[in-house]
């Protein structure tokens, strides 16, 4: 699917459960991708973690919808600037400002969707790997009401942003 503000375009791709019906309620999770698998091809976003969450057992398990975007070539799930210096580069996560255009299109899809009669507002989710760790930290940040717990993996935050969501979203940080 393609979610468009403006002139501005998000590429993602929507699993809905077996026997989906807008009559039942269903978790929601959003999943970002890392750095790899930026691109426009609207498919490199599922390489790590999709088939894992999609599979028949998880999905009979655990029937929920679950929004894979793919971050554009050159943009980033996060405010972060690359700090050179001694052995490479280093994160420097910036404390507030408007969010850069991926993450921005992201929480408006996340807005929209959760509109949705068919969404549990209570059971909205948000994990990512690597610079989706990153994205998992930023949006929550970005919008801690609307997530009950978050799973980033390998990825980090601006840890003076934790004191506006810390009480709101649990986390569970790998």
């Amino acid at each position: 699917k393609v979610f468009k503000s403006g002139d501005d375009q998000l590429l993602y791709q929507i699993l809905l459960p077996q026997n989906f019906s807008i009559d039942r309620k269903y978790p929601l999770l959003l999943f970002l991708h890392g750095a790899g698998e930026r691109g426009s091809d609207n498919e490199k976003q599922l390489v790590h973690g999709a088939k894992f969450l999609s599979s028949e057992e998880n999905q009979s398990k655990y029937p929920s919808i679950i929004i894979f975007p793919q971050c554009p070539s050159g943009d980033f799930w996060s405010n972060a600037e690359v700090k050179e210096g001694t052995g490479g580069g280093r994160l420097h996560f910036l404390d507030g400002g408007k969010p850069n255009q991926a993450m921005s299109l992201v929480v408006s899809l996340m807005d929209s969707i959760i509109l949705n009669d068919f969404i549990d507002k209570s059971k909205v989710y948000v994990g990512g790997l690597s610079m989706g760790g990153m994205g998992t930290f930023e949006i929550v940040n970005r919008r801690p009401d609307i997530f009950a717990a978050a799973f980033p993996i390998c990825g980090g935050g601006n840890p003076n942003s934790v004191s506006r969501y810390a009480e709101k979203t649990s986390f569970w940080i790998f």
